[in-house]
């Protein structure tokens, strides 16, 4: 006949719910990371500490681990 349907494709734009989730979770996320990063610094300090109490300790009798 001569009419045919509208085949284009129309890119989909994203809503600004979606966008600004996106925001709020990338702010989340570094706030977090930064958070990880500390307790992550602490636990090396904790680790080394430990493991010079343990290499202080061995003359002694040796420390005691309980877990």
């Amino acid at each position: 006949m001569g009419i045919t349907p509208d085949v284009t494709v129309h890119e989909r734009r994203p809503s600004l719910k979606s966008a600004a989730l996106a925001v709020v979770a990338a702010i989340r996320m570094q706030r977090l990371a930064e958070a990880w990063a500390v307790n992550r610094k602490v636990q090396e300090q904790l680790k080394m500490k430990l493991e010079s109490m343990r290499r202080a300790g061995k003359g002694r009798g040796g420390l005691r681990v309980v877990r």
